[in-house]
């Protein structure tokens, strides 16, 4: 874990005291080869707790560690995430039951996930994308499945966040291939769906309404005709807040 969300992590090979540390940005200079890398270490991670035999005191005590250092990231304002954080806290999500959070918790696991949109996964002209396009395009729909999970099941953790994850769903949906990553733009599209409906935001989705039904209407002219149908839909509950 420490890994993926700092990209250096101390490896006690060594039979002395001393730990050899392992930093990603000095033995590898080129930017998008550390963030593989962290996205690596970050699947490595998701892995074992998505495990189907691990013990429920290993998964609690994974998770633990995990939340404890999300809980100071998440004070620093101004920071870009790292992907391999981004990464981890989907993980995190994604494999826990999410009624045994606290509302601070999954509120702080949100504003990662926000602050997530503006990494290089949703960034079309990033190098990492650019030569990474399959697991750049894997990332990004983990992000997605996440978000849409935590308005499902948590929807008071995202309380404050609308605008940024709208703004991050339609960069997610634009940046998305529509021949290849058909899947991500559902997913997407369920997610905005989700919104629309999410109490006590009406405010919110009412400043940003017109935009996001040009968008999803110019969403209706994919080649695809899921794509297009799950499009009528979404624009047709975003038309009907009132």
């Amino acid at each position: 874990m420490e890994a993926a969300c700092e990209g250096c992590a101390k490896l006690p090979f060594r039979s002395d005291s001393q730990c050899q540390a392992l930093d990603f940005s000095v033995s590898f200079k080129e930017d998008y080869v550390q963030i593989g890398l962290q996205l690596v270490s970050a699947s490595a991670y998701g892995a074992i707790l998505m495990e189907d035999d691990i013990k429920p005191l290993m998964k609690q005590r994974l998770t633990h560690i995990c939340l404890k250092y999300i809980k100071n990231v998440s004070n620093k304002e101004g920071e870009q995430v790292h992907i391999g954080l981004l990464m981890v806290v989907c993980h995190v999500v994604c494999a826990s039951d999410l009624s045994r959070f606290d509302l601070d918790t999954t509120h702080r696991l949100t504003k990662i996930l926000v602050r997530g949109f503006s990494s290089n996964i949703f960034q079309v002209s990033s190098q990492f994308g650019t030569k990474f396009q399959a697991e750049a395009a894997k990332a990004r729909t983990l992000v997605i499945c996440t978000l849409l999970k935590l308005l499902c099941i948590a929807p008071k953790s995202v309380d404050g966040f609308v605008l940024e994850m709208v703004s991050g769903l339609l960069r997610s949906y634009g940046v998305s291939d529509p021949n290849t990553e058909i899947g991500c733009k559902l997913v997407t599209l369920q997610a905005l769906e989700a919104l629309a409906h999410l109490d006590g935001a009406k405010a919110a989705i009412l400043d940003v309404q017109p935009a996001v039904i040009t968008i999803l209407s110019s969403a209706m002219s994919q080649k695809s005709s899921l794509l297009r149908s799950a499009a009528v839909d979404v624009r047709n509950a975003w038309c009907l807040v009132d």
